[in-house]
């Protein structure tokens, strides 16, 4: 059975209603003030309590007696309205019946006050709920005992209510809900000097003394009117305050700013600590320093000070802050300290003091040292607990490093959030931190420390290692605790009970203490007089400042500044944060029409530091300040503000499309962000910006489904978002675009040739050249079919650059030929054709109809702005200079190539070109940057993960590798890894070098049996590739190792073929090589004079651009001397050494010691020296 609801108020007026409907006034005022109580408290009553109560005069009996008729009466008024029992006697108890619920006012209201005591809802809303309560006397015109305590406990209740939101308000710095609340106040209890003092405080605070004069003066006029009072002397004060501000507003003390720092006070001991520390660390060695205390109690700022200290003696200072959300971060504090003690030079310094293994170690986990030591070797593998400790080693030894430079300071704030390498770290550094001048200042909180097992332990090693100095830091005295008080008031004298209630509620912790301060005085709480003396409002009556409760937590003081701004003034800090750039009057007039008004505004904003003049435009002081009030603003006004930001700015700066882009985005107008996000791109990539482009063009994309586009614009995005990600070597995700647009409705005859040859392009990237092949010959038909020869010449340029990969070199001829000739029009499909040709003609040698090809391609480029093209261009142009022996001008060429790639963030052309640039460098005898540059095409390779590419560039650097250091079994193990993708491939090319490469480090190694069988092996792969400069190599390296084996006249055989292919293709270069070569050999045939007569046509011709040249002039030395012609030999040798020692010092130390005693020619010419 459902209940039946008695809605009983008492706020205001008595009324009762039974369901819905009023009932008529009880008949007696006894029974009205029963049913009022028992609404009240809806607990069963004792009879004695109620009789006490309503009946106090009476005797017991007869008390009881009138209780009892009282109750039939209610029952029975009640009953008329259809109520048969409201209220029953249970026991010795009264209480409500079952079934009938009581709804009551007071009871309510009372409940809704405690539930503002104990919970912290939002300030608006919890003041939103206490005043639109409807509210009223209590049960009025009733004046019995019990209701007067009622009453007034009542109204107290709300003035504490309303005093508690108060607090809240101001602790929030919520100065707007803080005046709406002293308004509630006023309301309630007009005639109180609580809500009047209030007000003026708040005044104080905001600075606005006007309108809060004119209240207090009503407030007097009120009070001597109703009361014939006047104020208190303490209000009259407050009053007074406010009006010295309206007359001359007293400066804002330094405190209060953000960024002011207190002094250094009760600290003596603690920094005469530290100062010897500095002090024995410069003259006798290192130590530990040990900082340890609570939260807020001066860690830092004594560090600050130390370090200040340590900077002026000239100490190297490197700092790191752990960070509880970095704790799985290996090294996190230890590396930021490093990154602010290294530079590019001192990288250099250390160098020569550390050994380039530790260097290369510690570059694993500090990158930022390999980029100033690009050279240095890869450390040799290890199994990882090794590998952990030679990585402690190894920054261990570059701290050590860096203290033996210069007496080097350490410091790591907040250990008790390190990880656990920073600690095995700091663990291992403590064991040798007396070798070298080196203070390692670890600060951390107590509490957590110690209760933090890793921690702990990594404390007791340290201070079992090293020599450690311990510090405990509490809070300062009660001395130093009032020195500072005064000294951050300005005070003049002492204020001894303020100070203490300070000192003891702070407990000397100087961070609380200047907090505390900032907290009373933006409170209102703490004042100054027009004299500049403070007081607060308890100075008159308080015994120990007990009043001054501190809030535990402080606002930013950021916004409590922006709540005394007025209207207009934030308004044009809301359109500045919103605009997030620099703005002039000109632009702010779009926004705001009073230009005068808005002008003063932002001069106010300028000299209260919340704005900034420079001589174009306004800009925020600090972007904190910008980020805070951004923040504050309601989202529904920020995305406002961004459309009409972006409709201004569309008229001001209709090109501007990034920053259109941004503000169209964050006011949720997607069109047009999608539309300017689009055009942003295509002006990124028009000036080669490729990574920016994709940027905009991801964002583009992203909206693609979201918006309703045709499928013609839909076809133009993605074949634009998938010619970008090919430019950027983002192969998959260029294979799924692909994917996209091969299932997007609406394509035309000429999308669907374009899409197919982009397909047949990324399959050929990927390797699969069946499928590549088969997606061109379609594309190709299609461009037949609708007579276009545009699309006919772009097919064929990829037809033939895919036959060239393939390893069809004449084919791939064929068809650039035949898209040259059509290219006519078309001056990017002109550079395509003849760049791709230029490509390919090296192959079939003919170099100077290549390096034409090229030429030609270039100018195409660089008349449009192709910067990758003109890149593509200069790698052609470097290749067939190479090939024809200007090495010199080659490296130039991909130099150029090099910058133009890297300007336009092609990372798979800049790969191909830095390998490339390698191998001339090598010619050139610049081994180590030829390393380097062959690491940095790897990297970008593995990057990619391009196999194609990383397997070529790996083929080129074991070469260089093992021909320069020696054998290397990692070397080795990555050149096995391209093999294995050569041959999946089908790349014969690839394949006979990989071979070529195995064969030559066994050989090294003195495996001249293992040499034989992988070298006929490479030879079985060059058969079927039709390049002469590549043939040439291998038939060099077959006719070597017959000279290792001693089959000498197969030797000779095998080098005058070589020679001969050389000088069929011009190599002029290779052709002097092998003519020494072909000496040696002859001279081990005992044929002296044919050994002399070739030995003297190759020193005729020698330049430094022949690759080892001093292995030729060692040839030429062994020649000449078994001719007797020693003086020849003699020079010789000595060139031969010089240019061989020129080499070892582009390689690091393990590498040249390598290159002495595990190439069997080095052991020779050094033997022979």
């Amino acid at each position: 059975m459902s209940a039946t609801l008695i809605a009983i108020r008492l706020l205001g007026q008595y009324t009762v209603a039974v369901a819905g409907q009023p009932c008529a006034p009880l008949p007696t005022e006894r029974s009205r003030l029963l049913l009022a109580y028992l609404a009240l408290h809806p607990t069963p009553q004792p009879r004695n309590h109620l009789i006490g109560l309503l009946w106090p005069d009476l005797p017991e009996k007869q008390a009881r007696r009138r209780l009892t008729q009282e109750l039939w009466r209610i029952n029975h008024e009640l009953s008329k309205v259809g109520l048969p029992t409201t209220l029953v006697a249970q026991g010795d108890a009264i209480h409500f019946a079952d079934g009938v619920e009581v709804v009551c006012d007071a009871y309510q209201f009372q409940a809704l006050l405690e539930r503002s005591r104990v919970e912290h809802s939002s300030l608006g809303s919890s003041l939103a709920e206490l005043t639109a309560f409807p509210r009223g006397e209590l049960l009025p015109g009733y004046f019995d005992d019990w209701v007067l305590v009622a009453r007034e406990r009542l109204f107290q209740a709300y003035s504490a209510a309303l005093l508690q939101l108060l607090s809240r308000c101001k602790q929030l710095g919520d100065w707007e809900t803080a005046t709406a609340v002293v308004e509630a106040l006023r309301q309630h209890d007009p005639l109180s000097e609580v809500w009047i003092a209030e007000s003026l405080r708040i005044g104080l605070n905001l600075g606005r003394p006007e309108a809060t004069l004119q209240q207090y003066e009503q407030f007097v006029a009120t009070l001597q009117e109703a009361l014939g009072m006047a104020p208190s002397p303490e209000l009259a004060v407050l009053a007074q305050q406010l009006a010295a501000q309206r007359s001359q507003p007293l400066t804002p003390l330094s405190f209060v700013d953000p960024a002011y720092l207190p002094p250094l006070l009760g600290r003596e001991a603690e920094r005469s600590l530290l100062l010897r520390a500095l002090q024995r660390t410069q003259e006798s060695g290192g130590q530990f320093c040990l900082l340890e205390g609570e939260a807020g109690v001066g860690k830092s700022r004594l560090i600050e000070s130390v370090i200040a200290d340590a900077r002026w003696r000239g100490l190297l200072i490197g700092s790191g802050k752990a960070l509880e959300i970095q704790r799985s971060q290996a090294y996190q504090p230890l590396l930021q300290a490093l990154r602010e003690l290294l530079s590019p030079l001192r990288a250099q310094q250390i160098r020569v003091l550390v050994d380039p293994l530790w260097l290369a170690q510690a570059a694993r986990v500090l990158p930022v040292l390999a980029a100033w030591l690009p050279d240095l070797p890869p450390p040799p593998l290890l199994d990882p607990e090794p590998d952990r400790v030679r990585t402690l080693e190894a920054l261990t030894r570059l701290f050590l490093a860096l203290a033996e430079l210069s007496p080097t300071v350490l410091v790591v704030d907040d250990l008790q959030w390190a990880d656990n390498a920073t600690l095995d770290l700091l663990i291992y550094l403590a064991r040798r931190v007396s070798q070298a001048p080196l203070l390692v200042l670890l600060s951390y909180r107590a509490a957590e420390a110690r209760t933090d097992a890793a921690i702990w332990f990594a404390l007791q090693e340290i201070d079992r290692s090293s020599n450690v100095q311990r510090i405990e830091l509490a809070g300062i005295s009660a001395e130093a605790s009032a020195e500072l008080v005064r000294t951050l008031l300005q005070l003049d004298r002492p204020a001894p009970i303020f100070e203490q209630r300070i000192f003891t509620q702070t407990r000397g912790n100087p961070f609380f203490i200047l907090e505390t301060l900032r907290t009373l005085y933006q409170e209102g709480n703490l004042t100054r007089t027009a004299e500049g003396h403070w007081q607060t409002p308890w100075d008159a009556a308080t015994v120990d400042y007990h009043e001054a409760a501190i809030p535990v937590q402080v606002d930013a003081l950021i916004r409590r500044r922006l709540a005394q701004l007025a209207p207009e003034e934030r308004q044009l800090l809301d359109i500045a944060a919103v605009l997030g750039v620099p703005f002039d009057l000109a632009t702010l007039a779009h926004f705001l029409p009073d230009s005068k008004a808005h002008l003063l505004a932002a001069a106010t904003l300028v000299q209260r530091r919340f704005l900034q003049e420079t001589p174009t435009a306004y800009q925020f002081e600090h972007d904190q300040i910008r980020q805070t009030v951004y923040a504050q603003i309601e989202p529904a006004q920020r995305r406002n503000a961004h459309r009409r930001a972006g409709e201004v700015l569309a008229h001001l700066q209709p090109d501007a499309h990034t920053l259109l882009a941004h503000h169209f985005e964050q006011a949720g107008a997607t069109g047009r962000a999608f539309h300017h996000h689009w055009k942003a791109g295509e002006v990124a990539q028009q000036t080669g910006a490729y990574r920016l482009a994709r940027t905009h063009y991801a964002k583009a994309v992203e909206w693609l489904d979201r918006l309703p586009v045709t499928s013609a614009t839909r076809v133009e995005l993605l074949m634009q978002w998938e010619r970008l990600l090919g430019y950027l070597g983002e192969r998959n995700l260029q294979r799924e675009t692909l994917a996209q647009l091969a299932q997007t409705p609406g394509f035309d005859a000429r999308q669907q040739r374009l899409v197919q040859l982009r397909q047949a392009l990324a399959e050929g990237d990927a390797g699969d050249f069946e499928a590549a092949l088969a997606l061109t010959a379609a594309s190709f038909a299609l461009a037949q079919q609708m007579n276009d020869t545009p699309g006919v010449v772009e097919t064929l340029t990829a037809w033939g650059q895919l036959l060239h990969h393939r390893g069809d070199a004449a084919g791939a001829e064929a068809k650039l030929r035949q898209a040259v000739q059509l290219a006519t029009d078309d001056m990017r499909l002109q550079g395509e054709a003849w760049s791709t040709l230029a490509d390919i003609l090296p192959a079939r040698n003919a170099y100077a109809e290549a390096a034409h090809a090229a030429a030609m391609a270039l100018a195409c480029f660089e008349q449009i702005g192709d910067i990758a093209g003109a890149a593509r261009a200069n790698v052609t142009l470097a290749v067939v200079a190479m090939e024809q022996g200007d090495v010199a001008g080659a490296a130039e060429r991909y130099l150029s190539a090099q910058t133009l790639a890297e300007q336009c963030g092609y990372r798979l052309l800049e790969a191909r070109i830095a390998a490339n640039l390698a191998n001339a460098l090598c010619v050139l005898g610049r081994i180590g940057e030829a390393l380097r540059q062959y690491a940095h095409a790897l990297a970008i390779g593995q990057a990619l993960g391009d196999l194609r590419l990383e397997s070529l560039i790996t083929v080129n650097y074991a070469s260089t590798y093992i021909t320069f250091v020696g054998p290397d079994d990692a070397v080795a193990a990555q050149v096995r890894r391209a093999l294995a993708w050569g041959e999946a491939a089908g790349d014969d090319l690839c394949v006979g070098q990989a071979w070529n490469i195995l064969a030559m480090d066994a050989a090294f190694q003195g495996d001249l049996i293992k040499a034989r069988a992988l070298l006929d092996r490479s030879a079985a792969a060059f058969a079927h590739v039709d390049y002469a400069y590549i043939k040439a190599q291998a038939l060099r390296a077959q006719a070597q190792l017959c000279q290792m084996e001693g089959a000498h006249a197969e030797a000779l055989a095998l080098i005058r073929q070589a020679l001969a292919a050389s000088q069929q293709i011009g190599a002029t270069q290779l052709t002097t090589e092998m003519r020494a070569i072909e000496g040696e050999i002859l001279l081990d045939c005992g044929q002296i004079a044919a050994a002399l007569d070739a030995v003297n046509n190759a020193a005729a011709q020698v330049t430094p651009d022949v690759f080892q040249s001093y292995l030729l002039h060692y040839r030429c030395c062994k020649v000449w001397r078994a001719a007797s012609e020693h003086a020849a030999a003699q020079k010789a040798l000595r060139l031969a050494l010089q240019e061989f020692d020129a080499i070892l010092g582009t390689l690091s130390p393990e590498q040249r010691q390598q290159s002495r005693t595990g190439i069997p020619a080095h052991r020779a010419l050094l033997a022979d020296a």
